[in-house]
């Protein structure tokens, strides 16, 4: 748990210059060094571990659109609604492919945040939301893409999966600052349209 608290500072300080932590991803970079294997349930334990990462975005976009006051507060409270609802989509595709590979998906809020990549972190001004919300998504690009780089072409179960629903596709909120580009988000990680 220190360990997440201090990757998670160390995202939070820099994250206009970073699209992630040091210590959440690298466990994929060990893991791909450690183990080449990607069978079901070496792939079922990645996609729950990512599935704990979208339920805590979910919480964590749900919480700041409930919490979030001020004058220009309803449009960002808005956005973050929909990012929320969009987090949903993907948990329920990473389900859907979790039961297509024989798994059952690990939805135990006890061990949720201990699986996660990013940490749900409750804010209390609308700047700090957007900030957590942006290095909680540069995180789980940069998870998504270290995953995406481990399993490549060994996917267990050739054919089963649709091309279109997996990966989920990230987008970067709206509210944040223009100069954050595709180039920036990683490969394969353009948003969705709008």
């Amino acid at each position: 748990m220190q360990d997440q608290e201090t990757t998670h500072s160390a995202s939070r300080s820099s994250a206009t210059s970073r699209s992630c932590g040091p210590g959440r991803v690298s466990r994929w970079r060990r893991a791909r060094h450690r183990s080449v294997r990607r069978g079901p349930r070496r792939v079922i334990e990645v996609l729950n571990q990512s599935l704990a990462t979208e339920l805590v975005c979910v919480l964590r976009y749900r919480q700041h659109h409930f919490a979030a006051t001020g004058l220009s507060a309803q449009p960002v409270a808005d956005e973050f609604l929909e990012h929320a609802n969009e987090e949903q989509q993907h948990a329920d595709l990473l389900s859907a492919r979790i039961v297509q590979l024989g798994g059952v998906p690990d939805m135990n809020p006890q061990t949720l945040t201990g699986r996660a990549h990013s940490q749900y972190v409750t804010a209390h001004e609308l700047r700090s939301m957007i900030e957590e919300n942006l290095v909680a998504e540069r995180i789980a690009i940069a998870a998504y893409t270290e995953i995406i780089t481990w399993l490549g072409d060994g996917d267990p179960l050739p054919g089963a999966s649709s091309r279109r629903s997996w990966p989920p596709r990230r987008s970067t909120p709206r509210t944040c600052s223009p100069s954050s580009n595709r180039a920036e988000r990683g490969p394969g990680a353009g948003g969705r349209p709008r």
